[in-house]
């Protein structure tokens, strides 16, 4: 090999090129004499702090999988070259197998996918998952898998809809999935559960609706089985949100807020369309460099009333929202492990692509009946400089969140 040609390979695998990561993605493709990869690579790893492990411990791992029935070209352009489910499934059962977890809340499942090569993957790893595909003609739902040389399952699935005739607020397709398991090793019952809420940033009200409905059922079952609840998800709403400071408090004065604004992804996806990705608010030291997500929900008359709306048309939540109150107790594990003055702990963002980046996804169990023993750290902020989600190396539009958890006697 000559010494230009070595030089060209060289310069290749060392400088990044500067449209890969961008909304129209790199117009030369493979052809590119610059890395579609990021140089930054290493700062994927992901480690876990604290680490306290011992024999009565378990982990615990929540992600989004993208669904492929709902990925198109035109969103994902820019990632084209690794957007298939057959390249992105690897990665996936990978990043399973690396973490090494004993529950599995996934979200975002096709239907097909549950019945085929991805369950027979995690079967090979020693999971066995129950399903849920939402109502309607949609094609995907959300599933929860557990190892069997750890948990036994108790009774049958429990399948929630949050569909329900005649009820303006329980309209959408959204569904959740919750497992009632006893722990081989401790002979505790645990309730562990998956749901994807609705994603329009508009319907702050049917959001607080449907998780407002499946609290209840946990806490209903959760009392018939003696079993701690653990709720893992995507919820569409962000830390900074009345959504956010509902199902983490306990209790929300609903009486004066925008739907609109309950979810507080208008607020991100506003700021993004304006200024880009940099416009998210967010503390550069949280999360070993990934960074922590600024800003909080008051639930006061005084912060309330700033949300009230001035517009003729009328989108204040409807009575039956206006005083809401949790019977779980739950704490987000992310949160629990960074919480500090004006930050809530969380992620800067769990979600990175083109037309959104914040913190969406959750974990919550009932911090009377679990400790927070570690958290898998999030990749460094600075790994996402030159690649949004998915890419080369990681499978999803949204990051795993991942726990470990001991029971309090």
């Amino acid at each position: 090999m000559d010494f230009y040609k070595r030089k060209e390979l060289k310069r290749k695998s060392t400088e990044a090129c500067r449209y890969f990561g961008s909304k129209h993605g790199c117009r030369s493709g493979e052809a590119c004499r610059f890395s579609h990869v990021s140089p930054t690579h290493h700062l994927w790893k992901r480690r876990w702090t604290p680490r306290l492990s011992n024999r009565g411990n378990f982990k615990l791992l929540s992600l989004n999988l993208l669904a492929k029935s709902l990925v198109t070209t035109d969103h994902y352009r820019y990632c084209l070259d690794y957007i298939s489910w057959e390249y992105r499934q690897k990665l996936i059962i990978n990043h399973v197998k690396e973490v090494n977890c004993d529950l599995l809340c996934f979200q975002e499942v096709d239907q097909d996918d549950f019945d085929g090569e991805f369950t027979k993957a995690l079967q090979h790893q020693g999971f066995i998952g129950a399903y849920k595909k939402r109502t309607g003609d949609k094609c995907d739902g959300c599933a929860v898998y557990f190892k069997q040389s750890r948990f036994k399952l108790i009774g049958r699935p429990i399948e929630i809809e949050f569909k329900r005739p005649g009820d303006p607020l329980l309209d959408r397709d959204n569904v959740a999935i919750a497992l009632v398991l006893q722990d081989i090793d401790a002979s505790v019952n645990i309730l562990v559960a998956s749901t994807h809420i609705l994603f329009n940033p508009k319907r702050g009200d049917v959001k607080l609706a449907q998780t407002n409905l499946l609290l209840h059922k946990l806490s209903e079952v959760s009392e018939q089985h003696n079993a701690a609840v653990i709720l893992c998800g995507d919820f569409n709403s962000t830390p900074d949100s009345a959504f956010y400071h509902f199902v983490f408090n306990s209790s929300l004065n609903g009486q004066s807020l925008d739907r609109r604004h309950v979810s507080g992804q208008t607020r991100i996806m506003n700021k993004l369309s304006r200024f880009g990705k940099k416009a998210i608010r967010y503390d550069k030291c949280g999360h070993c460099g990934s960074g922590s997500f600024l800003g909080r929900f008051y639930d006061d008359a005084n912060q309330n009333s700033k949300n009230l709306n001035q517009n003729k048309t009328n989108f204040n939540l409807p009575e039956r929202l206006h005083k809401l109150v949790s019977p779980l107790t739950l704490s987000s594990a992310y949160a629990e492990a960074n919480t500090e003055g004006n930050c809530t702990g969380e992620p800067a963002f769990t979600s990175f692509h083109s037309s959104f980046t914040g913190t969406v996804d959750y974990i919550g169990f009932q911090n009377q009946k679990f400790k927070l023993c570690g958290i898998l750290e999030l990749p460094n902020s600075k790994a996402f400089w030159n690649s949004q989600l998915p890419n080369k190396v990681w499978g999803s539009d949204h990051l795993s969140l991942c726990c470990e958890l001991k029971y309090i006697e």
